[in-house]
């Protein structure tokens, strides 16, 4: 659920910072974002500015739900999870605004982009949408991450919360 203490520039635990130097931020309350969370307290927002190539991502290790060990992705199989994806635009020093996606990667380490798994297309403003996720990898991969992706306009601002096991 992206639980972790409100700040600039740092990820929830568990959770690897992609693109060195730039940092997705754990929210509600940081560059003017204040949407609830749909679960828990908090949840994690990443940018993509293109003229300053700033793109952000978080990814992790794939670790089974119950036992905690390591437990890659199986080429071929069928893997699905749900996920809460808004844009929001963002103000206080950086102002940030424009149409995003949220980039499933597939990779063999943090922030790895060996396959795109799946793209959410443009996600609405200001409104927690349930997206089903649903993908088939070409390889056993390790890693999962997620990636803003401004799709029409030089920057956006993605927030990501309540993401369920992936089955």
């Amino acid at each position: 659920s992206f639980e972790g203490v409100p700040a600039a520039h740092i990820t929830p635990p568990l959770w690897g910072i992609c693109m060195p130097g730039k940092t997705p931020d754990t929210q509600p309350g940081i560059w003017g974002v204040g949407l609830p969370p749909t679960d828990g307290s908090s949840y994690l927002g990443m940018c993509h500015q293109q003229s300053s190539n700033w793109q952000e991502g978080a990814s992790q290790e794939l670790l089974n739900a119950l036992t905690g060990v390591p437990e890659p992705m199986q080429a071929g199989g069928n893997y699905q999870f749900t996920i809460d994806v808004s844009d929001h635009p963002t103000s206080g020093g950086w102002d940030v605004s424009g149409p995003v996606e949220l980039l499933v990667w597939g990779g063999f380490s943090d922030c790895d982009e060996s396959e795109l798994l799946w793209s959410s297309g443009d996600v609405p403003n200001f409104i927690w949408t349930t997206y089903n996720v649903s993908f088939t990898p070409s390889q056993n991969f390790s890693h999962i991450m997620f990636q803003c992706n401004a799709i029409t306009w030089p920057t956006g601002y993605l927030i990501i919360d309540n993401m369920s096991n992936i089955e």
